[in-house]
């Protein structure tokens, strides 16, 4: 990809991710569409850990996009940059959810996701959970589009070693010294194998979604 486009990218989607966090819900269901192939690659990486046959990738994900979107107008940019703390935010809810499930099955209770269309309890929240049913349509067909199933595709051919590293550091934001020391590997090794997996990616994926990370 070249740098023009690269540019032009990343300003569409900080474009529509600082709509989306004011409330403009065309750009909330242009962002769902587009990060949604991202928490998916992190929903497929932790369930396969623990808890594969008991919850579907997909419903995780919708359940994320329902807890998430009554916060996004908390958000606020880091370095004059927003989408980095939006896919933060967002994949961090997916991760405490994650181990939420974990910790209740260990302790003989599981959870039930919530189902699309279900927003928070907050009232203030009220006009965010009016959009939720809207853009959960929108969930569902980023969940099912090309782009979502050549992501897939592309972590699979990485293999598991680089997939690890591509989550943690890309869509988790991991420090590289804690994805070392969570691996048990040199900090270099790190930095390599995630370097070798977005040139991977980039061949694999025109228009990476990890330049807007």
């Amino acid at each position: 990809m070249d740098e023009d486009q690269d540019e032009h990218d990343h300003q569409e989607t900080s474009f529509h991710t600082r709509k989306a966090v004011s409330g403009d819900q065309d750009s909330l269901g242009w962002l769902v569409e587009h990060l949604t192939p991202l928490l998916l690659a992190q929903a497929r990486y932790r369930l396969s850990r623990s808890l594969a046959n008991l919850y579907d990738p997909e419903d995780l994900v919708n359940d994320v996009w329902q807890r998430a979107m009554p916060k996004l107008h908390t958000l606020r940019p880091r370095e004059n940059r927003i989408t980095p703390v939006l896919m933060k935010f967002l994949s961090t809810v997916l991760l405490n959810h994650y181990n939420n499930l974990v910790k209740k099955h260990l302790a003989g209770k599981p959870l039930t996701v919530r189902k699309p269309g279900r927003g928070g309890d907050d009232s203030s929240s009220a006009a965010w959970n009016e959009m939720a049913g809207d853009v959960t349509d929108v969930d569902v067909r980023a969940q099912r589009s090309e782009i979502s199933q050549r992501m897939d595709e592309a972590l699979r051919q990485l293999g598991p070693d680089l997939r690890e590293i591509v989550v943690l550091r890309a869509i988790e934001q991991v420090p590289v010294k804690d994805v070392a020391r969570l691996l048990r590997l040199p900090e270099t090794t790190v930095v390599s194998r995630f370097r070798q997996a977005k040139a991977l990616l980039r061949d694999l994926l025109p228009g990476s979604l990890l330049d807007d990370l």
